[in-house]
């Protein structure tokens, strides 16, 4: 505790809790009125320190009921519980400020970090093209390695299995 705030203490110097929980908090509910506009995030919290415990009274600007620390550890779970069965149904326009309340899967999507990403047609084509190069240029290659008098070589295959490519380039070799 530092100037009646909780610090974390860092490689890089101690960080006031009250002001790193406040950041964060707001930067969530911008960022999700930014992606869901016209709704706001109603966010509830807790503060659970896992790798200390609170000696003394928190700061004024702290709940003690809504700290957790390592001596309390085994009770995490019960007290976000408690906490969700206090809340009433979801926000309503009072609570959010007049904004319409969030959606469940609005904020699901939103706190998942799920990307949603569907193929370039572009990238495929030039992977393909890449792939029917490299084949066709191993089976010219591959035929190549035999040495026969006269050269004749009967290749049976899928289509792009590279065959047309093999004749061409035995014809301009032939030239």
């Amino acid at each position: 505790m530092s100037d009646g705030d909780l610090v974390k203490v860092y490689a890089t110097g101690a960080k006031g809790l009250r002001t790193q929980v406040t950041r964060n908090l707001h930067n969530l509910m911008r960022e999700f009125g930014r992606r869901c506009p016209g709704r706001r995030l109603d966010v509830d919290h807790l503060l659970y320190l896992p790798d200390c415990t609170l000696s003394g009274s928190p700061p004024a600007s702290i709940d003690p009921t809504r700290v957790i620390d390592a001596g309390r550890r085994d009770q995490l779970v019960s007290r976000i519980l408690q906490l969700f069965d206090k809340r009433s149904c979801s926000a309503s326009r009072r609570d959010t400020g007049g904004a319409e309340p969030p959606d469940a899967c609005d904020v699901h999507a939103f706190l998942s970090d799920v990307v949603q990403v569907a193929p370039s047609v572009d990238a495929l084509s030039r992977l393909e093209h890449k792939h029917y190069k490299r084949i066709s240029g191993g089976l010219t290659t591959w035929a190549r390695s035999f040495e026969m008098q006269p050269h004749r070589l009967r290749v049976i295959g899928t289509a792009g299995a590279g065959k047309t490519q093999l004749a061409l380039e035995e014809f301009k070799a032939a030239g």
